[in-house]
């Protein structure tokens, strides 16, 4: 079970998950009332409880008086055999591994880019790695709810089975191929490393090569979920272009 607090999230969080509970506090704002009005007409449960039980459930200070409560999201795919064989036709096909990513907000910013961009996987670490919660909700937009996402206990078990599946894997990296001369096309997968240390060495071993957005200001590197958003943009942009 979890909570989605934001106005946004919990649009689509109702959307995605009208058998969850909406929980809310006894006076809300004109954008609330019209939100819990429409997840009325969704069969939607609706619940007023003390603001106070509102804080305590959500982890934060206000949560403008709306706190939407839904099972946990469900995997499209319980394995990544599942994910491959959903693909086995498909000549193009986009996926991004996040390597140790811990920031809630750089998680749910690389969701809400994959959602834009058309991304069909993200595989995150089982360890060390930030989970979708109330605030990856938030920053995502909503987006954690549409996007295509597997939890893999071990990685570079997954890039193996990537690449034997016709992938080519790249990784992320400051001293990487610059972006405009990466070989982009067919089936492919990036890895992103953790904001403080990047791609882990064993992984970064199994990658087929490095790819870095080029940069042109004082500041030596980008922000992850920003990378991975321009890295994304790029991708779709090639293949729709093809």
């Amino acid at each position: 079970m979890r909570y989605v607090y934001g106005y946004h999230a919990i649009e689509e969080s109702v959307k995605k998950y009208p058998q969850g509970t909406l929980l809310t506090a006894a006076h809300l704002g004109e954008r609330a009332e019209k939100i819990k009005t429409a997840a009325l007409e969704q069969g939607v449960k609706v619940k007023t409880v003390d603001e106070s039980e509102l804080k305590r459930l959500s982890g934060i200070t206000d949560c403008k008086g709306l706190l939407y409560r839904c099972e946990n999201k469900k995997e499209s795919f319980t394995s990544l055999s599942d994910f491959l064989k959903s693909i086995q036709k498909r000549d193009e096909a986009v996926v991004f591994i996040l390597d140790s990513i811990t920031d809630p907000h750089n998680f749910g910013a690389v969701l809400r880019s994959a959602d834009q961009f058309d991304i069909d996987l993200v595989i995150t670490r089982s360890r060390r790695s930030s989970r979708e919660n109330g605030t990856v909700a938030v920053t995502s937009a909503g987006a954690v709810n549409h996007v295509n996402t597997l939890t893999a206990v071990n990685l570079n078990t997954a890039i193996g089975e990537l690449k034997e599946n016709g992938f080519w894997v790249y990784g992320a990296d400051l001293h990487g191929t610059p972006l405009p001369h990466a070989d982009l096309s067919g089936r492919v997968a990036v890895v992103m490393g953790s904001e403080g240390k990047g791609i882990s060495r064993l992984t970064a071993e199994k990658c087929d090569g490095t790819v870095t957005v080029p940069p042109s200001g004082n500041i030596d590197s980008l922000n992850v979920s920003v990378a991975a958003g321009i890295l994304m943009y790029e991708i779709r942009r090639r293949k729709i272009t093809l």
